[in-house]
């Protein structure tokens, strides 16, 4: 029987023990939850971006559709890869590598990037300017309001992924495949 993904073990939080006792609890915590978003946050608009800007509208729709297709196949791969992975190395491997992929979309988006134009369009908003709008955007409370009802939905959503596969395994029945269960939605 495959040991469960959601067995994380010791392994995995003596790792950090060195830089949580540099950082306060709070810090760390913050670090964690913010740096994979960063990553996905930088990659998702950049594919979106160009499929808007260097497409013609008549195929743009395939773009979007091609895109979401391979989101979808890898959001099912992703929790058999890891659970297969788990199988022979300790969880932490998991995490690592998981962690190591996104910190690669960070810094590869960041360096090798360049935004597609159209012909006869201007360059974009500087750095400068675009965080005056930034700053901007956070002094709007009507738009803050809508993104913390927002992440609200977010929060719960992911909880399908979070912690029902625990409550599976604690209290319904430890020999589940919670990787299957998360890749198909199924517990066979």
């Amino acid at each position: 029987m495959a040991k469960s993904f959601v067995l994380c073990g010791d392994h995995a939080i003596r790792g950090l023990t060195p830089v949580r006792s540099f950082l306060p609890l709070v810090v760390l915590a913050t670090i964690l939850l913010v740096l994979p978003p960063l990553g996905v946050a930088l990659v998702k608009p950049c594919v979106v971006g160009t499929t808007a800007r260097a497409s013609k509208e008549n195929v743009r729709s395939i773009g979007y559709s091609i895109y979401y297709t391979l989101v979808n196949i890898g959001g099912a791969i992703g929790p058999w890869l890891a659970g297969l992975i788990n199988e022979h190395l300790p969880t932490a491997i998991v995490f690592r590598m998981a962690a190591v992929s996104v910190f690669l979309m960070f810094f590869v988006v960041l360096v090798f990037f360049k935004e597609p134009q159209r012909s006869g369009e201007t360059n974009t908003a500087s750095i400068a300017e675009t965080l005056r709008n930034f700053v901007k955007v956070l002094r709007n409370p009507k738009f803050m309001a809508f993104l913390l009802i927002f992440s609200g939905y977010w929060i719960v959503y992911w909880q399908e992924f979070i912690s029902l596969p625990l409550y599976v395994h604690d209290y319904i029945n430890p020999a589940t495949n919670t990787d299957r269960m998360l890749s198909t939605g199924r517990s066979l």
